[in-house]
């Protein structure tokens, strides 16, 4: 989503559509911190937003219940909150302009990617795999722990083996791990 919505903001949004706020978690990481909050409706629908301080992403997630309800829900959020399109994203990955702000459009496209396997949004992300930059290999591993294709798991497991940084590797070993238990590796 564009810009910080905030926990207030989050929280007025949550009420407005009906959600009643059941869990808050907040995880501490040596890299920074990451707080989950999730909210219920009494059809079973489940709202969640992370404020992920790590990824440097905040973004919300619907699911549970009916289909046409998620839908729905789905809907009054993309209104509420502007989220970036398939084009943004693609291009806020391929911009060079600021190299800064690249891991981020990485991050922000692993979360933003279409549920099928898509060769752009994919490229982008071996790209930051591949990368000799220690943040875009962050960048793309988390990007590739939203997306998870089967595709990413040779270049997870490269990283996991011969990182020169000892902590992406680690972050690669627990990934490839995640992906194995999943069957993508």
């Amino acid at each position: 989503m564009r810009g910080p919505l905030g926990m207030v903001a989050a929280e007025a949004l949550a009420s407005e559509l009906g959600f009643v706020r059941s869990e808050e978690r907040t995880l501490d990481t040596e890299a920074g911190w990451r707080v989950e909050r999730d909210w219920v409706m009494d059809s079973g629908l489940k709202l969640v937003m992370v404020d992920d301080g790590v990824a440097g992403v905040q973004f919300v997630q619907v699911f549970g219940g009916e289909s046409s309800d998620v839908t729905e829900i789905g809907l009054a959020l993309e209104d509420y909150l502007n989220p970036y399109s398939y084009e943004d994203l693609l291009a806020a990955c391929h911009d060079m302009a600021d190299p800064k702000a690249k891991p981020q459009a990485v991050v922000r496209l692993g979360l933003g990617a279409p549920p099928a396997p898509d060769p752009d949004f994919s490229g982008c992300i071996a790209e930051a795999l591949d990368s000799e930059d220690r943040k875009l290999r962050e960048a793309g591993l988390w990007a590739a722990s939203y997306y998870a294709l089967r595709d990413f798991f040779p270049r997870i497991e490269k990283i996991a083996g011969d990182d020169p940084e000892q902590e992406v590797m680690d972050m690669a070993e627990d990934l490839a791990g995640v992906y194995r238990q999943g069957g993508l590796g």
